[in-house]
Parts: C-alpha cells; structure tokens; sequence
C-alpha cells in the first residue's frame, strides 16, 4: 500500500473512532475527516493521531457547547407556547440560547447588542452567520421580520436541525447547514456576515484562515468579534493578545473598522465592504 492510500485508509479509522463517540458524535464528518487526515500526517501512531483531533475539536467546537439535550429544549418551549404567554416564551427561548457559549453569553443585552450594529448597517435583509451556532435563533428573540433570509453554516449536525425546526415553527425560513469553514466556497451575497468569536478558532486551525475566509464574503458588511472575557489563566491572556493580533492583521487587510463597540464579554469590529 502506497503512502497516499495508507493515509485515506488511516484517516478513515480515526474518523470512525471519534464519530462512534459520544461527545462529537453529532459533528459533520466533513470536518472530522479533515482534522483526522490533518494529524494523520503528523502522527505514526493512530492513537496519538486520535488524541490529537480530539483536542482540536474541543478547541474548535467542544468548548462552546454546555447542554444537547435538545428534544427537552423543544418540549418546554412548546409548553410555553401552549400558555400564550410571551414573557414566558421569551425567557425559554433565552434558555435555550444559553445551551451554547457564545450566544449564552450575549442573552443579557441582546437586543443593544443588536440595535447598536444596527445603528451603523441598517437592518439586514440577507445575513450570513458563519460559525452559527444558535445565533439564528435572535431573530425569534428579537422579533425581526419573517422575510429576513439569514444563512447559518455550522459543523454540528444535530444543533443545525433544531434550529431551523425552530426557524420554521416561528415562521422563519430554515436556511442554516451544515458545514466546514475550513472548506466554505461561494458563500451567498448578503448585506451582512458574521464572524462572532470564530476567527481566532479558524486560525488555530491554520494561520490566515479566518482572512481567507473573508476574502470570499460577498457581503456589504463584516461584523467580526473577539471575546474578552477573562477566564483567570495566562493561557486564556495569551489567546486574546494572539486575538488582537490578528485583529491587527485584519485591519491591515480591510482598512479601519467603521465602529469598535465594547460589551462585556466581547469586541466587536464592524468593517464596511461594499468597495472592497
């Protein structure tokens, strides 16, 4: 068996062995394949080769997830729905929210959060939300419009169904996928795209991969985010000085961001690309 072929039938295996598990069990295999070829090449042996995609996977989507239980999710909010009582639906849909780092943390000010990019943008008619999570999710909470086309690409399989078995219980059109970042190719024109706290993710994944993503963005819009919050850890301090680095380096790219704003637990820098 030639080098090439070893690696495909290797790569296979350890793709296997972390989908058969449960924790990534409902990531895309499009990007487990890929993570597991990539240390494949790096490692002999496919237990150290296994070890080590499962840390860049909890790097790149563990670390974000806090609950997926999401039948039981759907359940209550489906009981709330049944009182017709909005606050009541409301603070379900917060909860449920809150099931994913990243948007969890936003619950609290969502809508200035959104009013104040809203402020400098206009509102979307198209939004691209890459790295989505349960982010689509704000349009319910929000009471956007019910024509809002908002594309959501994600890598885990099961949050992608519940969100648009959300979206489309609301009335909202169910657009989010599945998908691998690292391999996204023409994405959809849109007047927005989101980058919230997925550029520092994509370039540990590989140096410069947040800014080849962007260069293929159809978008009049860039909203990019980097978190802030400190978790207590020289390690954590690092990574957010190698955050504003890159930030840095996207600048250099996109010229000055229209508006920096500061909330608690993030950065965000909103770039206009309509010349770019």
């Amino acid at each position: 068996m030639d080098k090439n072929s070893l690696i495909r039938q290797r790569t296979q295996n350890i793709t296997r062995q972390i989908i058969a598990g449960k924790k990534y069990k409902n990531v895309s295999p499009l990007v487990v394949n890929r993570i597991a070829g990539e240390e494949a090449i790096k490692h002999r042996q496919d237990k150290q080769a296994t070890k080590s995609a499962k840390l860049q996977l909890h790097r790149i989507y563990g670390s974000f997830i806090r609950e997926t239980n999401y039948s039981q999710a759907w359940l209550k909010l489906k009981e709330a729905g049944k009182s017709h009582n909005k606050n009541l639906i409301g603070t379900q849909l917060k909860q449920i929210l809150g099931m994913h780092a990243s948007t969890g943390e936003r619950t609290g000010f969502l809508r200035s959060f959104y009013r104040q990019i809203f402020d400098i943008t206009g509102q979307p008619s198209t939004v691209l939300d890459l790295g989505c999570g349960l982010n689509p999710l704000s349009m319910i909470c929000l009471k956007m419009p019910k024509e809002i086309k908002w594309y959501g690409l994600e890598a885990d399989e099961k949050m992608v169904s519940f969100v648009n078995l959300l979206l489309r219980q609301f009335g909202y059109q169910p657009l989010c996928q599945t998908a691998d970042l690292a391999q996204t190719q023409n994405p959809p024109p849109v007047d927005m795209a989101l980058l919230l706290k997925m550029a520092p993710v994509l370039d540990s994944q590989k140096k410069g991969l947040a800014l080849e993503l962007i260069k293929q963005l159809k978008a009049n819009w860039l909203v990019i985010s980097l978190s802030t919050k400190s978790l207590g850890s020289k390690t954590y301090h690092n990574r957010q000085d190698r955050s504003q680095t890159q930030l840095n380096e996207i600048v250099d790219r996109l010229g000055q961001p229209v508006k920096m704003i500061d909330f608690k637990n993030e950065t965000l820098a909103i770039f206009s690309l309509k010349e770019k």
